[in-house]
């Protein structure tokens, strides 16, 4: 809790990736990669419940042995098109009390560090403005293009230097606060 601010974090935990299937029960450093994130919340000092939701039952299985809630998610709401937005719906719908901040944690940003958790809530709820959302952004300045039968199709048609790119932005995905 935060500023007498009820915040949950939500882990979307979906078994059937096409990509890596089980990627979030991947071993990496000797835990699956899911565990990881289960600690970074665990060990945040503001969060005061933790949740995946998954359609998963080996997720679903390691959650609990990590005394980790479990929001039984539809199949439907799994899919490798389903979009974050319904998820986070869903698990919201199925709490017995509406927290006030949401933190969602993605379980494929495994070396997020806690403090940036905290500092991230901090940040959100001390800010100046009331805000609705926050999450970290990257800043690019790439030459960027297509591949079209085999051959690279730059964007920028004319020869710029990156250095004289403007900024981009790229959603980050460590961390989302509702």
């Amino acid at each position: 809790m935060y500023k007498n601010k009820k915040i949950i974090a939500i882990i979307p935990a979906r078994g059937n990736s096409e990509r890596i299937p089980k990627k979030n029960l991947k071993i990496l450093g000797g835990k699956p990669l899911i565990v990881h994130t289960f600690e970074q919340a665990k060990s945040s000092k503001f969060i005061d419940d933790i949740y995946v939701s998954t359609e998963d039952q080996d997720i679903k299985n390691i959650s609990l042995s990590h005394n980790i809630k479990v929001i039984n998610r539809p199949v439907e709401l799994a899919a490798h098109t389903s979009k974050m937005h319904p998820v986070i719906q869903h698990a919201i719908s199925t709490l017995e009390e509406t927290p006030d901040i949401i933190v969602l944690l993605q379980p494929t940003s495994p070396f997020r560090k806690t403090l940036t958790i905290d500092k991230a809530i901090t940040s959100f709820l001390d800010a100046d403005e009331e805000y609705d959302s926050l999450m970290p952004l990257i800043k690019l300045k790439l030459k960027k293009g297509k591949i079209n039968s085999g051959d690279y199709i730059p964007v920028l048609k004319e020869d710029v230097r990156s250095q004289d790119l403007e900024h981009e932005y790229a959603e980050c995905g460590t961390i989302c606060i509702l």
